[in-house]
């Protein structure tokens, strides 16, 4: 079973496939994709819509997940909200059986951490578990892709 995890900002989508073999969990693809800006933004939702899709289909993707942005997030950015709902639209009607849209205390339950900032330190490389140590070499925004897949799996 694959699972796709997402990160979106205005500019590129970050995205991790994890594929669930019994009980261990390996990580097929971190990648993101640059968003054609010269796009006016209901073509640029259309690309991301198609793109995405067709990852999905790559991978034979069955669970997925995408971090979207927090509630209480101090300046709201419309293009990114406009992506994530676009992206949580096409998981409902594509081959994708099971998916979220959570903030990190939904991502911190699925993954079965308690909902008191240790998410946040992992995500910021600040205290990485050693079961989790496969993602020190990261960046923010692709751990933010990778927990997400990673709770995808749990859904």
């Amino acid at each position: 079973m694959n699972s796709i995890g997402i990160r979106a900002n205005p500019k590129e989508i970050y995205f991790a496939i994890i594929e669930q073999n019994g009980t261990e969990n390996n990580v097929i693809a971190i990648d993101k994709l640059t968003l054609p800006l010269s796009l006016e933004i209901p073509d640029r939702l259309n690309f991301i819509r198609k793109t995405i899709i067709d990852i999905i289909n790559q991978y034979n993707v069955t669970k997925a997940g995408i971090k979207i942005t927090e509630g209480n997030a101090q300046r709201l950015n419309i293009q990114r909200i406009s992506i994530e709902a676009i992206i949580q639209e096409l998981f409902s009607s594509c081959s994708v059986q099971k998916y979220f849209g959570g903030n990190i205390s939904k991502i911190s339950r699925l993954l079965g951490f308690a909902n008191n900032g240790d998410l946040k330190k992992i995500i910021k490389g600040e205290h990485i578990p050693d079961e989790l140590a496969f993602l020190e070499n990261n960046s923010e925004t692709e751990r933010e892709a990778i927990l997400s897949a990673l709770a995808a799996l749990n859904l």
